[in-house]
């Protein structure tokens, strides 16, 4: 089931699949963990990936997702390699953990 317009860590980015367009959806989930080690999963994305961003966002935007669980998913089981689809992770991140939706139109075409 995918997110509706307005839900937060949910955020719908466009990218090139050789000369074919797509629109994907990304969602992320941020929770606090019950565990001492916060667990990180990725569907659709490149583990390394995931774990940069995460660190862009808490030193750039000082926001700490160390003591929790984020869960990163491309709708659809697409699997992306785009170096493109980083500021959709990371306004996906950044929404998820603050519970603020990113505005229609800011990134892709929702």
């Amino acid at each position: 089931m995918t997110a509706g317009p307005g839900v937060a860590g949910s955020v719908v980015v466009p990218i090139a699949e050789g000369r074919r367009p797509l629109l994907l959806e990304m969602q992320v989930l941020v929770t606090p963990s019950a565990l001492g080690t916060p667990r990180r999963s990725v569907q659709g994305l490149p583990a390394g990936r995931l774990a940069l961003l995460l660190a862009v966002v808490e030193q750039r935007l000082s926001i700490s997702l160390g003591k929790n669980d984020v869960f990163a998913s491309v709708v659809g089981g697409v699997r992306v390699a785009e170096p493109a689809i980083d500021l959709a992770l990371g306004l996906a991140l950044g929404s998820a953990a603050t519970g603020m939706a990113v505005p229609e139109g800011t990134v892709g075409l929702r």
